[in-house]
């Protein structure tokens, strides 16, 4: 539980884990998998007697503590995602800056130099 923990701690191991498999029509929903049992287990799931054999009192607590951490990474990373989508349709159009203004201007006049250059009979495609 420590190393999915970890793992879940970089908000893009879990978007990885999202779009390369929940969004993927052939793959298992893994992170529907990851919200269901950390669930389980930061509810107590390990708190039945069934259990009371292999996971002794404090480990079982330790557990659904690091269950529930790794549960709120989970949700953060994927909170964190939407925003970020939001943010980018609610974004204006960005003017073009002078720099590309002029550079966009350069192209053009270049094009119109070879179109003279080709009218005009010349072999070359040589820009002035």
């Amino acid at each position: 539980m420590q190393v999915f923990n970890q793992i879940l701690k970089n908000p893009k191991n879990t978007l990885e884990f999202y779009i390369n498999y929940d969004c993927a029509m052939q793959h298992e929903n893994i992170v529907e998998r990851m919200v269901d049992i950390l669930g389980k287990i930061s509810q107590g799931k390990y708190n039945k007697a069934e259990y009371m054999a292999i996971i002794q009192p404090p480990q079982e607590k330790k557990l659904r503590f690091l269950a529930l951490e790794s549960f709120v990474e989970l949700m953060k990373a994927l909170s964190q995602f939407v925003d970020d989508c939001k943010s980018e349709k609610e974004k204006p159009a960005q003017p073009m800056k002078k720099e590309d203004e002029k550079i966009e201007d350069e192209l053009e006049m270049n094009e119109e130099e070879i179109k003279t250059d080709k009218t005009e009979g010349m072999d070359s495609n040589i820009i002035k």
